[in-house]
């Protein structure tokens, strides 16, 4: 069910891309679902990031404890630059 999941969230996110970008979704020759957007991140990974994520968002209700975000290449990358340097981290 991760494995899916993570894969229809890449498609979502990869064809509105696209059409920021002006062209037509589905167009994956010009970025493509796997390639760019998971940038062949394992789902294992993916996950575990996206909840950290989500815990930044909410204002980290629980008041984890915070980790440095440099374990996923979006965040080295600065893709997200708008992030604080630290993310929740559960126990």
């Amino acid at each position: 069910a991760g494995t899916s999941t993570n894969m229809n969230a890449n498609e979502v996110v990869a064809n509105r891309a696209l059409e920021l970008l002006g062209a037509q979704k589905g167009d994956y020759a010009r970025l493509h679902p796997l390639d760019h957007v998971n940038l062949s991140q394992s789902t294992n990974d993916v996950y575990p990031t996206a909840v950290k994520l989500a815990l930044q968002c909410l204002g980290d209700p629980a008041g984890n404890q915070v980790v440095p975000p440099n374990h996923t290449q979006g965040l080295r990358d600065g893709i997200w630059p708008d992030l604080p340097p630290a993310l929740p981290a559960g126990p």
